[in-house]
Parts: structure tokens; C-alpha cells; sequence
């Protein structure tokens, strides 16, 4: 929510290539941080699947927060 402003001024320009730009830019700086939190900067099979599966739902939820923000408070 700290973002809302940046967020809108992208929604408004109304390209697509913005918008996956922002969304992969937050899932990048979500699964970097997940990586730390959750998986202690660990290499391994297991850690690199959690990590995938995190990166996914952290995926979904930006995608539906962006999409909520475009329907809703434009």
C-alpha cells in the first residue's frame, strides 16, 4: 500500500507492458526477501521448490492486489 501512487500512475498509462513490468518488479522484491526469511539464503533442491512455490502465490496476490487497484480505486 506504501506503492498505491506508483501503482495508479502505471494502471492509468493502461500497457501491458507496464503493468507485467510492475508486477514482476514486486514479485522479484517479494521472493528476494522470502528468500532470506524463509529459506536463510539456502541453495538446495527444497529450499529453491519453497522458494517457487512462495514466488508463485507471492505472484497471485500481487496480480490480485494490481487488478483490484485498477478495478476498484482509479
Amino acid at each position: 500500500w506504501l506503492l498505491i501512487g506508483l501503482v495508479r500512475f502505471v494502471l492509468k498509462r493502461r500497457s501491458n507492458g507496464a503493468t507485467f513490468g510492475l508486477l514482476g518488479t514486486f514479485v522479484a522484491l517479494d521472493v528476494s526477501l522470502a528468500w532470506v526469511l524463509l529459506s536463510s539464503f539456502g541453495t538446495g533442491g527444497l529450499a529453491m521448490f519453497g522458494l517457487l512455490l512462495v514466488g508463485a502465490m507471492m505472484a497471485y496476490y500481487n496480480y490480485d492486489a494490481i487488478d483490484y487497484i485498477e478495478r476498484r480505486l482509479l
